[in-house]
């Protein structure tokens, strides 16, 4: 559910040269101070292209010398509700200026409390894990286990798909890591890479001692109860259509299993954060312009 408050929207004339156009603003907090490093999208009509910025300490950001035209600008920051304003005409030498006020995210219009996914929702995942030989997210198969685990599926738009599979229990500990051939979210190929690590025996080679073995898996136990286990399975903000990556993780623990899943999630956010850790642990080496 998105929120609007406080959007002031005007069309200038301005003496450019050329046939560009401008998109700028400021975005403020509910007390009316400056929010940095908010990330703002800014999308073509027909979603052909996104372009992305971050606000100044001042809270201002601008998209200058774009094409002329309909856009979608889109504004996110952790923490708060996010926004968006559609149909944002600029015509030649036009600039167009928005004022943007944020909602806080615990604001009582936008409380979303922990909810379990329905069957239809973890079933739309069953393409990409069948095509892994995977079992489905929350299938008898997976409930009915004895260990803790993760799975935490990787859906980009321009790279593999890629999953990663921790789990544990007090006598063993290992990673799976499977990738697809293919740079297509929805079109899967075959399985390029499948490879098991056995995490206490990689601790031994890198000199950690067998002591400190559980307490490692006791803090990933940890940062899951606090970045995980509460989530709601989605949060709709209202994107659909960017070009980006799905990032969905799976948990199963005593008989309980929950499924979380989000479109390209910030840096620093529950989801993203949890999910780094599961690759950090996998070893698996992913470039920067890879994780989006």
């Amino acid at each position: 559910m998105l929120l609007y408050r406080s959007l002031l929207f005007m069309i200038l004339a301005l003496p450019f040269s050329g046939n560009t156009a401008t998109i700028n603003g400021s975005v403020v907090d509910q007390s009316d101070q400056p929010v940095k490093k908010a990330t703002i999208l800014l999308l073509s009509e027909s979603i052909s292209s996104v372009s992305k910025v971050e606000t100044a300490g001042d809270g201002n950001f601008s998209f200058t010398n774009i094409e002329p035209g309909v856009y979608t600008v889109i504004v996110l920051h952790y923490g708060f509700v996010p926004w968006a304003r559609e149909n944002i005409n600029v015509e030649n030498d036009q600039q167009a200026t928005l004022d943007i006020a944020l909602v806080p995210a615990d604001d009582k219009n936008f409380v979303i409390k922990y909810m379990k996914p329905r069957r239809d929702d973890l079933d739309s995942f069953a393409s990409a894990l069948d095509t892994l030989k995977e079992p489905h997210f929350c299938s008898n198969t997976v409930i009915s286990q004895e260990y803790e685990s993760y799975r935490f599926l990787y859906l980009r738009s321009f790279h593999q798909p890629v999953l990663i599979h921790l789990k544990y229990d007090t006598d063993t500990a290992s990673v799976i890591i499977k990738e697809l051939e293919g740079e297509d979210y929805s079109k899967f190929g075959s399985l390029s890479e499948v490879a098991e690590i056995d995490l206490r025996k990689r601790w031994s080679q890198n000199g950690t001692p067998a002591e400190l073995h559980q307490n490692m898996l006791d803090n990933i136990s940890k940062e899951a109860q606090e970045l995980f286990w509460e989530q709601p399975f989605k949060i709709d903000a209202g994107i659909i259509g960017l070009d980006g990556a799905t990032w969905t993780i799976e948990g199963v623990k005593n008989g309980k299993c929950h499924v979380v899943t989000r479109w390209s999630p910030e840096k620093g956010t529950p989801i993203r954060a949890f999910a780094d850790t599961l690759i950090h642990y996998s070893g698996k080496r992913l470039y920067y312009d890879e994780v989006y």
